[in-house]
């Protein structure tokens, strides 16, 4: 854990340590600003530079999936396209992370805080995986040349059980990637 990290731990902390936000937590306003802590987290690196749309600090500091490997490859466009070709996705969806830190309940511990947050991960799949991993059951999707149905998991399951449900695999250049 970076130390940018560890001040978004104490921010979390902080807010769940307010009687009046953490039994507001899921009402507008509040719910905005403690996801924006979540999303935060695993975005910035220990240097302080934000990974968001930054291909050549995707390549240095996020889990690639292989298939989103071969996209960025083949990848000829600017920064701005890159969407078109890969996704970051918050491997583990943010709404259920925000569920399990409530679960600790009222003033938590710092260390459980860090505990959750350390299942907070960015991981950059291809623009199919992620289509069929967050897209309905109901319909099709393309990967790899196949269409399959999309697996519903948009705020669903934990890290390993999305990237299972879409044969997902990280490329073995990538694995030991951190911020």
């Amino acid at each position: 854990m970076n130390v940018f990290q560890e001040e978004v731990c104490k921010l979390i902390h902080c807010a769940l340590h307010s009687e009046n936000f953490y039994h507001n937590i899921f009402k507008p306003g509040y719910k905005e600003i403690f996801i924006q802590y979540l999303r935060q987290f695993p975005g910035i690196s220990k240097d302080g530079k934000n990974t968001w749309k930054k291909i050549d600090l995707y390549l240095k500091h996020h889990k690639i999936t292989i298939r989103a490997v071969k996209a960025l490859e083949e990848f000829k466009g600017d920064n701005k396209e890159l969407w078109n070709e890969v996704h970051y996705e918050h491997i583990f969806p943010n709404s259920l992370l925000m569920k399990e830190l409530v679960a600790l309940g009222f003033k938590p511990n710092l260390e459980d805080i860090k505990n959750i947050m350390k299942m907070s991960e960015v991981i950059i799949l291809s623009k199919e995986e992620a289509n069929l991993l967050d897209g309905s059951i109901n319909k099709l999707y393309p990967l790899e040349g196949k269409m399959l149905n999309g697996k519903g998991m948009r705020s669903k399951g934990y890290p390993n059980e999305r990237l299972k449900a879409i044969d997902a695999k990280i490329d073995s250049k990538s694995i030991s990637n951190i911020l």
